[in-house]
């Protein structure tokens, strides 16, 4: 009986203390993420790059489209953006291909508006692969993470941009600062635009809109571990906070093929 009493007072005193404890280490913890935060912009400022588009037979005075951001490759001015936003734009023009301009951040720290080529597209991957000049500053890719490691519950970094980032950070709204998120799921699996079957994917909480997708999902030490593809939104612009993102393991398979050869069936 005194042992069992004994125990309620060591539960009850555990519990009092955790409470206590709580509040003051709450300050601590948001601290440690906003650390976090910065370090990863610091480390991969300049690896996203902001993708817009004209469709074909229309004028820039008809209105230029933001298509969300591409995730640069190398120092060679390739940039790997989602496949859907350029497709859905090509059928509103008359035929052929869109104009795709990049915005980049160059590695001087300078931000161009480059004209871009489309290198490849990749429905079964959900991919297309740009190529710009590379700017006199020179680019800053994010170096290659893995992703066969990646747990569930694992904090994660989105990071994107816009082709006016420069003014709306003027204006006090920060659009490229990273957005701390969790690896919600590994191993899914989701339907391609051609409606092939893609694997491995990996799902988290980012809230990604049209604005944004495609941009790089980067871990604490800012290593490219996912592209967003896919964002489940309530209509246009919102985001529900399911979004699928090509694991860094697929990537680092599909593109250099897509680059070399214009496919990823090419194997050699």
């Amino acid at each position: 009986m005194a042992r069992s009493v004994l125990h309620q007072l060591a539960a009850s005193a555990a519990l009092l203390l955790a409470n206590a404890a709580g509040p003051a280490c709450q300050p601590a913890a948001a601290s440690a993420a906003a650390d976090g935060a910065e370090r990863v912009a610091t480390s991969c400022r300049g690896c996203v790059a902001a993708i817009s588009a004209i469709a074909s037979g229309k004028t820039a005075a008809l209105g230029e489209q933001q298509l969300g951001c591409g995730v640069l490759w190398g120092s060679d001015g390739y940039v790997v953006v989602p496949y859907a936003p350029l497709t859905r734009l090509s059928r509103q023009g008359t035929a052929g291909d869109p104009q795709v301009f990049v915005t980049v951040t160059a590695a001087d720290g300078s931000r161009q508006r480059l004209p871009a080529d489309i290198v490849a597209k990749d429905p079964s991957h959900e991919l297309i692969v740009l190529q710009v000049a590379p700017p006199d500053g020179g680019l800053r890719p994010a170096p290659l993470g893995a992703s066969a490691g990646l747990r569930v519950g694992q904090d994660a970094y989105l990071l994107a941009t816009q082709p006016d980032a420069e003014l709306l950070v003027a204006a006090g709204k920060p659009q490229h600062a990273p957005q701390r998120r969790v690896i919600s799921a590994v191993g899914r699996v989701i339907p391609a635009s051609n409606n092939q079957a893609i694997g491995g994917i990996l799902q988290t909480d980012a809230q990604v809109s049209a604005a944004s997708l495609g941009g790089a999902l980067v871990d604490s030490a800012g290593r490219l571990v996912g592209m967003p593809v896919v964002a489940y939104g309530k209509g246009p612009g919102h985001s529900s906070g399911v979004t699928f993102a090509l694991p860094a393991d697929l990537l680092r398979e599909v593109v250099p093929r897509l680059i070399v050869y214009g496919s990823a069936a090419v194997r050699r």
